[in-house]
């Protein structure tokens, strides 16, 4: 994974986070937490998700989270 995004996703309260797809041009990422297992879906409210784009980082809004 990339370093800037697990750097993100640690930044954020995560321990790390796993490559779901592209969407919209942006790379998606799921973030995890400690004892998620790779494919886990963890639901603690909305499930926003982490998007990377032109090396620019950023958590979705949840308008992008329930389109994804």
């Amino acid at each position: 994974m990339n370093e800037n995004i697990a750097r993100f996703a640690i930044e954020n309260g995560y321990s790390g986070a796993e490559f779901l797809k592209i969407w919209n041009g942006y790379n998606v990422y799921q973030p995890m937490f400690d004892g998620t297992e790779p494919g886990e879906v963890v639901s603690v409210g909305l499930p926003l998700v982490i998007l990377e784009k032109n090396g620019k980082i950023r958590m979705s809004t949840p308008e992008e989270c329930m389109q994804i």
